[in-house]
């Protein structure tokens, strides 16, 4: 249904789309999992004679299809973001192969090989962006595409590129006032986009601790020529652990840049919300604290851009910043947060 663009027709496939929820919601995977199922040509789908099938590979779920539309995407994305909110963080093979997100395809492959208009193109950003929650919409606005790219710098592109027409301009006008919303959006605990832009962590894929996955460092390995190949259990050579340490370094720096900009850009918008706490108390640097982020790994560029975060104390417990870094250690490594910390607590000083 999804792949016959050529007789696309908005109000009647989104009735068609809208009903095929509702039944699917009386399913044991519910609505969720029909948006969501992965196409595998092996398990005996054939789409052979798809006009749009060039463009998707294996592993790719009906969000992916509907972002291959030259134009109206918007229309078909909304229902099924409302059913599956968090979409934006994951991509399909037709997005992983190149480096790119959703978010990342919408704002310059789309435009670039599909031939759509600025004015459509926003259309669909503000689909995607209004209906994920927060820690989707950071997930998407932080990945960096395989040029190096962030989400958000992608937007920023967009937003300067020449309207060639009025309707261009008012639809760019539009999203920028969107963008300023959209900050103010909480989820269901009470968290804002700060909240998990604070948080987010540099990984090669990027979200959460997971640099030295060995099926990372294992690609690493091979595109340099470094092998052999790591198991878990050999001795990893000492110039392929060299490299790869600098290669981290390189990919939390370009992080880090880009996690600032969003953070500053924020607070531009409303500097108040550097101080919102979450349903357990928690402000946005005590928020980056608790999920894993460390002096050396974020903790010290965030002061810089609100040098008032490390002598805050969290809303519920009380706790200081250093007090909170040290009941979440349980690595030794880690000990250089708690110093740091400590020397910003209010007693101290």
């Amino acid at each position: 249904f999804l792949y016959n663009e050529s007789v696309f027709h908005i109000e009647r496939n989104l009735s068609i789309l809208t009903t095929l929820l509702e039944f699917a919601d009386k399913t044991n995977e519910g609505a969720k999992g029909l948006v969501s199922f992965n196409l595998n040509f092996r398990t005996g789908f054939h789409w052979e004679d798809a006009e749009n099938l060039s463009d998707l590979e294996e592993n790719s779920n009906a969000i992916h299809v509907a972002l291959t539309y030259r134009s109206n995407q918007a229309y078909l994305l909304a229902p099924m973001l409302k059913v599956w909110p968090d979409a934006l963080k994951f991509c399909g093979e037709v997005f992983e192969n190149d480096g790119s997100y959703p978010l990342h395809f919408m704002c310059d492959n789309r435009i670039r090989h599909h031939g759509g208009t600025i004015s459509s193109t926003i259309r669909g950003l503000e689909e995607l962006l209004a209906h994920s929650t927060p820690e989707a919409v950071a997930t998407a606005l932080l990945q960096i595409d395989s040029n190096g790219r962030s989400g958000f710098q992608l937007i920023l592109n967009l937003l300067v590129r020449t309207s060639q027409s009025a309707e261009e301009q008012l639809s760019k006008d539009c999203f920028c006032q969107f963008l300023k919303r959209l900050i103010y959006k909480k989820d269901c605990n009470e968290r804002l986009l700060l909240h998990y832009v604070a948080a987010l962590q540099a990984r090669q894929g990027y979200l959460g601790k997971n640099a030295t996955r060995i099926e990372f460092f294992n690609d690493f390995l091979r595109k340099r020529n470094l092998g052999p190949v790591f198991s878990g259990n050999n001795n990893i050579p000492l110039e392929a652990r060299e490299a790869w340490l600098t290669e981290k370094s390189k990919i939390q720096k370009t992080h880090n840049g880009y996690q600032l900009q969003v953070v500053r850009w924020i607070l531009e918008q409303d500097p108040s919300l550097a101080f919102v706490c979450d349903k357990d108390g928690l402000n946005p640097f005590h928020f980056a604290l608790k999920h894993g982020k460390t002096w050396h790994t974020g903790l010290a560029d965030l002061i810089t851009v609100v040098p008032e975060w490390p002598k805050k104390q969290t809303a519920t417990t009380g706790l200081s910043s250093f007090q909170l870094a040290a009941a979440l250690t349980s690595d030794s490594g880690e000990i250089d947060t708690i110093y740091e910390l400590l020397r910003f607590s209010p007693t101290l000083q």
